[in-house]
């Protein structure tokens, strides 16, 4: 949960940049920034990540009612009725629309005809939101987290300070899908490295890897995403 609300907020932090403002009806001669925020949860299944949000646009200066007005809508965990949240917020033609997760294909249907950018939580490349982290394409953006290609990215950048033919521990917290395992697996042999892969769930399993560590002679360890 805490992480989460911290995704949430961080997302804050740069949802406004870039954006172009709106005028406010309702305060003439006042510049006004209309976010949606649409969400499978209901209101109380996680207050703590709204809340982040709001907070961080505190930070930014942002005040709800005078620069900012926040559009929330909940599908109380129905996610059939995503869809007709999703075009309620469109119609109010906000500059962006934070859809963490599933909400995410209902925000971009619903504001097909008005390019309107989406911030979401997730693996936006395995989504199929990004083509690649560094250039992601299309208006989908936010916070990636847990996405595989990173997992041999993080293994070419340990081979950058080793030797050529050196011993790679790849580390699993929990047992990852096999698909991630063989990733970095073929970029340790592109790579030229030897790998060896182990798998800790417990703390005496940590220790037990590291000891298989020393026993291999590894030069480095590459700590697969886990919890």
């Amino acid at each position: 949960m805490k992480r989460r609300s911290w995704l949430l907020a961080t997302a804050s932090t740069t949802v406004l940049g870039g954006f172009a403002a709106q005028p406010s009806r309702a305060q003439p001669g006042q510049v006004v920034q209309r976010i949606g925020y649409l969400t499978v949860g209901g209101a109380t299944s996680n207050p703590a990540g709204l809340q982040a949000f709001r907070e961080g646009l505190r930070e930014r200066g942002h005040v709800e009612g005078r620069d900012v007005i926040l559009d929330v809508r909940y599908a109380e965990g129905r996610a059939q009725d995503l869809p007709r949240l999703a075009a309620e917020l469109a119609e109010l033609k906000p500059v962006v629309i934070i859809a963490p997760g599933q909400a995410a294909d209902a925000a971009l249907a619903a504001t097909a005809t008005l390019a309107t950018p989406i911030v979401t939580l997730g693996d936006l490349v395995a989504s199929g939101y990004a083509v690649q982290l560094g250039r992601p394409g299309g208006r989908v953006t936010g916070i990636s987290f847990l996405p595989l290609p990173l997992n041999a990215k993080r293994l070419e950048l340990l081979a950058q300070t080793l030797p050529r033919g050196s011993a790679v521990l790849n580390l699993a917290g929990l047992r990852p899908l096999p698909e991630a395992m063989q990733m970095v697996e073929d970029a340790g042999r592109a790579l030229g490295l030897v790998t060896h892969a182990a798998y800790a769930n417990t703390v005496d399993q940590i220790d037990a890897s590291f000891a298989a560590a020393r026993r291999l002679r590894v030069a480095g360890v590459n700590v697969l995403n886990s919890p």
